[in-house]
């Protein structure tokens, strides 16, 4: 048995994690650890923020060999996470170190070919990830051709963080002045950035001792790779950075740039025939019909606000409401005429939030679930 797959049953669905024993994908952006590993061969990782150990099997997927130095400054979850570990995935092994971030990269005397950061506190982002200090001491820790993997929960995808007063927007900024190529992930309200030396995914991994569902993500992962490219010219640092990364920052930038996506929704419904006052963000995802057509006319003139539903229809699952069961039948049917209507749309957010939905531990086992992982993996296998 392949040692990514727990001893006994296990589910956690917690604030900071989702886990199960019986697939290492999810739908959420620990999953988009794995991308390390398929740029190229792995030995030794440098996980910043350990929590649960969300992030060590995705990790471990695709650099099996790769040897694991998870760092975090909590005791309690140090302990809580090995003795998770130990009991429901013995045979991976991993070391725990308790330290700060960044005073571990500061002294560290160890060269990684992957540094992944994850770093949260109970009020938001660590205040480390806006300190240019710390991806200097970073980056100064990246073996030469190594992988650099940095997770940014802020401002929703589909309101545009790249631009404006945003932790995806500052993190950006720091990030693009000092490696050569800049690219992300997209997850939720989440964005990994990613930088390292090549993007151009190896052509073949290894993976038919891992579930039908995680195989599907994981080509899924390599097609996304190849439309990661963002553009960081808008992202900006603040002149103000206390207090960036705060849920409470986050909630206000959300709620001030909120109107503009409700006059996208409003107008894309005009152009569609349907009645603009009914067109609101909050309740056109129980409209499978209207959600459709104003998501398409989204993609004519406003691509980011276009990202709304199939985010929605995911976040939805995971809330356990299970409201958007459509949005997944949407996708499988439409599957082809989508891709070939919005490609970066459609590989970079409709099918990654479709299979998030599909293999959420929480959601149910809807009925499209084959026919979509059949789809994504003939798909993987063309691009």
């Amino acid at each position: 048995m392949n040692r990514l797959y727990g001893r006994s049953r296990l589910v956690i669905d917690a604030h900071d994690t989702m886990m199960a024993d019986d697939r290492v994908f999810v739908g959420t952006y620990l999953d988009d650890f794995a991308v390390a590993g398929l740029l190229g061969p792995v030995g030794e990782i440098c996980l910043l923020g350990l929590a649960f150990g969300g992030g060590i099997r995705p990790l471990l997927s695709t650099a099996p060999d790769a040897h694991v130095t998870a760092v975090d400054t909590n005791r309690q979850a140090i302990e809580m996470c090995t003795g998770l570990f130990g009991m429901h995935f013995p045979d991976i092994g991993f070391d725990a170190v308790h330290a700060d971030a960044a005073d571990y990269m500061r002294f560290c005397d160890k060269t990684f070919d992957v540094i992944a950061v994850d770093l949260y506190t109970p009020d938001g982002h660590a205040d480390c990830v806006f300190d240019e200090r710390f991806w200097s001491d970073v980056l100064a820790r990246l073996a030469v051709d190594g992988v650099l993997m940095v997770n940014v929960w802020g401002v929703p995808l589909y309101l545009d963080p790249l631009v404006g007063a945003s932790p995806q927007a500052a993190v950006a900024s720091l990030l693009e002045a000092r490696v050569p190529t800049l690219r992300a992930l997209p997850a939720h309200d989440n964005l990994t950035f990613l930088a390292c030396a090549d993007s151009e995914p190896r052509a073949h991994l290894e993976s038919r001792d891992l579930s039908r569902s995680d195989r599907a993500c994981l080509g899924l992962l390599s097609a996304r790779l190849r439309v990661a490219e963002i553009d960081t010219k808008a992202a900006t640092l603040p002149s103000e950075l206390t207090g960036l990364g705060t849920f409470d920052q986050v909630r206000a930038e959300t709620q001030a740039r909120w109107p503009g996506l409700a006059a996208a929704f409003r107008a894309a419904g005009g152009a569609a025939g349907l009645d603009p006052s009914l067109c609101t963000p909050r309740t056109i995802i129980d409209d499978p019909s209207a959600a459709q057509a104003i998501t398409l006319g989204l993609l004519e003139t406003d691509p980011v606000s276009a990202r709304y539903v199939p985010i929605v229809a995911a976040e939805s699952a995971f809330r356990r409401q299970y409201r958007a069961e459509w949005f997944g039948r949407w996708v499988v049917d439409e599957f082809e005429d989508l891709a070939q209507r919005a490609p970066e749309w459609f590989v970079g957010t409709a099918v990654p939030r479709a299979m998030a939905m599909a293999v959420c531990p929480v959601a149910p086992r809807w009925e499209w679930t084959d026919e979509l992982f059949d789809k994504v993996e003939a798909f993987a296998a063309r691009s």
